[in-house]
């Protein structure tokens, strides 16, 4: 599936390597992952963690590395299979995205036999452009870094890519000074229609008309809500905190629907028209990527035009599947190796005969099978095939083609269209959420001058 209309670019530049050796340096007893030793840690989130790297084999190298769980023990085995599917979409847009104000991807290290994946991505050490100890920025600062965003992601609409979460936080600064958007985790990729019915992102950034469409499952245009995210990203640059806030976040919700835009202190007249033009609550009135372009106040009344815009990108089916390598199978082998628990039992105890371990220890190794977590059934799994029971291999190799069978509907879950719309598994709880929220907000019903009092700040807003 073709996802863009000018050039194309026909390979990634990405290095992809299938193994992973995860071991101690001898020297300075650090992490090693391959040649990337790991420095310390960058940032934790719900798919795993960031750390800082050097390349051994170059002295002066520094990277970030995204280290990916393939699944959780915490999830159901529906959820893992959503949650491999955010993965699978995020590495293949990073994989095939080439410019300079996005975060580059150097290297995927997926290793089939391990649950975990490393990707390899520059090192940004600016951080995000705003954080809670910023002030707010100058208007000649704002319109550089505005440049730098809208550049940025009018390349990903222009090869169907909707980020869905676009804020500060995934915005961050290079060596180099200029900007570079990150975190495709919830992005998706879209059809020419550009309709969706799904709520993602993060609540003070949504488009009123995902919070006001989302109830009655009614379409909605993706790039409006990105540009209305890049709208309230400038706010918080400009004002240093976000344009609607309330105590909770269904208070949020009827601010961003129905409060007016209002400025803390006067700004230029240019600066003030862009605001109130790419916050326009009507998307089809709000500001496109073209007007943005050519705005007096991002061009300096037309002195400093736009660059041409960069090649196209191919995103197609087969790059999607073949994003990673799936450990499903694997997962699937320890849903089968729990159920087959005499076998179980047989096969572990041949391997402890084999190598030797005391009578207490093969004791202690056959208690109950529900004890047991994941990476040690994995780990014996992996370890020695040839000592299982052959017919053990043999409900593992048709559990697995049960599995395989339905991977076409998993797998068409990746590309969105008018009839399926499947949830990002990593915001699953937090969409239902706000949903909720969206529900309580009673949105069709608030009296307007209470929302025109000042609120204090959104608990994690700047």
């Amino acid at each position: 599936m073709l996802l863009n209309s000018a050039e194309q670019n026909t390979e990634s530049s990405v290095q992809e390597t299938h193994s992973a050796n995860v071991r101690r340096s001898r020297r300075t007893g650090k992490e090693l992952i391959n040649q990337f030793e790991i420095l310390r840690e960058l940032g934790e989130g719900s798919f795993g963690k960031v750390v800082l790297c050097r390349d051994v084999n170059q002295q002066y190298s520094r990277l970030a590395m995204k280290i990916i769980r393939k699944f959780s023990s915490k999830k159901s085995s529906s959820e893992n299979k959503a949650y491999l599917d955010d993965i699978r979409r995020e590495v293949a847009i990073m994989k095939r995205l080439d410019h300079p104000n996005i975060v580059h991807l150097y290297e995927v290290i997926d290793d089939p036999n391990s649950d975990k994946m490393y990707l390899v991505m520059e090192y940004l050490p600016g951080g995000p452009v705003l954080n809670k100890d910023s002030s707010s920025l100058s208007e000649h600062r704002c319109r550089i870094y505005m440049r730098d965003i809208v550049m940025g992601l009018e390349y990903c609409h222009d090869n169907g890519i909707i980020h869905h979460d676009l804020k500060p936080e995934n915005i961050l600064i290079g060596q180099d000074g200029h900007l570079r958007i990150c975190d495709f985790g919830v992005s998706i990729i879209c059809r020419n229609d550009d309709k969706e019915t799904v709520l993602r992102g993060t609540p003070p950034f949504l488009a009123p008309e995902v919070i006001i469409r989302s109830q009655t499952k009614q379409p909605f245009a993706g790039k409006p809500v990105d540009i209305w995210a890049l709208g309230i990203t400038l706010y918080m640059m400009v004002f240093n905190r976000a344009p609607f806030k309330g105590h909770q976040i269904q208070e949020t919700f009827k601010l961003i629907v129905h409060q007016k835009l209002s400025f803390p202190f006067r700004l230029s007249n240019e600066l003030t028209d862009f605001l109130n033009k790419i916050l326009d609550k009507n998307p089809d009135t709000r500001i496109n990527m073209d007007e943005i372009k050519v705005h007096p106040w991002l061009t300096n009344f037309g002195q400093e035009p736009f660059p041409a815009k960069l090649k196209g990108i191919e995103i197609t089916q087969k790059e999607l599947d073949d994003a990673f390598t799936s450990i499903l199978p694997l997962r699937m082998v320890i849903d089968v190796k729990r159920r087959l628990h005499k076998h179980l039992l047989d096969a572990r105890d041949k391997i402890s005969r084999n190598e030797n371990r005391s009578e207490q220890s093969v004791t202690n190794d056959t208690t109950d099978n529900s004890e047991l977590n994941d990476d040690q059934i994995m780990d014996e799994i992996i370890s020695d095939r040839s000592q299982r029971d052959p017919n053990l291999d043999d409900q593992i190799e048709n559990n697995e083609n049960d599995w395989k069978g339905g991977r076409q509907n998993i797998n068409s879950s990746f590309i969105r269209d008018d009839k399926q719309d499947p949830l990002s598994s990593a915001h699953n709880k937090e969409i239902n959420n706000m949903q909720s929220e969206i529900q309580q907000a009673n949105l069709f019903n608030v009296p307007q001058s209470n929302l025109q009092q000042q609120r204090p700040d959104f608990p994690n807003v700047f």
